[in-house]
């Protein structure tokens, strides 16, 4: 398993922004993709999902508590 953390470059922007991230996101040809917010049905997931991307959802508060999540269950 690997991982890479990346600043979202679209924090800040106030509309569209899930979109962007997405489109953000494809260039680095993920296979998965794990975040705090339900994608089903919104464009983001949408998105990621015609990429062939994997959209998985998790409940985990930090990136250490989700990575310790993985490790467990072995991905």
């Amino acid at each position: 398993m690997r991982h890479e953390t990346v600043a979202n470059p679209y924090r800040e922007v106030e509309k569209g922004r899930g979109i962007k991230v997405a489109g953000f996101l494809m260039t680095y040809k993920p296979d998965t993709v794990i975040a705090r917010d339900n994608l089903i049905g919104k464009g983001p997931g949408y998105a990621l999902s015609d990429g062939g991307v994997e959209v998985r959802q998790t409940g985990a508060q930090s990136l250490d508590e989700l990575l310790g999540e993985l490790t467990r269950s072995g991905g």
